[in-house]
């Protein structure tokens, strides 16, 4: 992986970037700049993450499927096309019971 000093303007096609896979049911593409990252999750049905947070605030775009998201105490079901807002710090779960999702999500990262 390149450096941030190393970073030069980026034009990838999600096609060519790795998938990773995280979890049974969950794989995860990446691209990193130096102050925001964009992830691009495929998550296979009947698919449900622990509780969890991160320190940065995120949002997502639901690009395929539907999905039940809480995020704090608030449950949000979403489908294709609608963009989430999570706050940094606040407890997250995903419900993918209703079959496969394509997400998209972006960080602002914090130094």
């Amino acid at each position: 992986m390149e450096t941030i000093k190393d970073l030069q303007p980026q034009h990838p096609a999600w096609s060519r970037v790795p998938l990773e896979k995280l979890e049974p049911g969950i794989e995860r593409q990446m691209i990193v700049g130096e102050n925001l990252m964009i992830c691009r999750l495929h998550i296979g049905p009947k698919v449900v993450t622990p509780p969890h947070d991160h320190p940065h605030e995120q949002m997502t775009i639901v690009e395929k499927g539907r999905v039940l998201f809480t995020i704090g105490d608030a449950q949000r079901p979403a489908q294709a096309g609608d963009v989430l807002l999570s706050p940094g710090e606040v407890m997250l779960r995903l419900d993918s019971r209703e079959g496969r999702i394509h997400t998209t999500r972006n960080n602002v990262l914090q130094a």
